[in-house]
C-alpha cells in the first residue's frame, strides 16, 4: 500500500514547484521604493511637504 504515499510525495512536489515559481516571480521584479510604497494620497501630500521643507533647510518636521 505504498501507492497512496507515493501520491502524496508527488503533489506535495508539484505543491513546493508552484510555490517556488510564485517566489521566484515575486521576486524577479524591481523592488518599490519611496513614494509608490505610499496608498495614501494625505500620506503622499504629506512625504511632499517634508521633502519640500528639507530641501529648503527647515526641519521636515511639520511646523506647530
Amino acid at each position: 500500500m505504498q501507492a497512496p504515499r507515493m501520491f502524496e510525495a508527488v503533489a506535495k512536489r508539484d505543491a513546493n514547484k508552484r510555490a517556488l515559481k510564485q517566489a521566484e516571480k515575486a521576486t524577479d521584479s524591481e523592488p518599490v521604493k519611496g513614494k509608490k510604497l505610499l496608498e495614501s494620497d494625505e500620506l503622499k501630500r504629506q512625504l511632499s511637504k517634508a521633502e519640500e521643507r528639507f530641501r529648503s533647510g527647515l526641519s521636515p518636521k511639520k511646523a506647530k
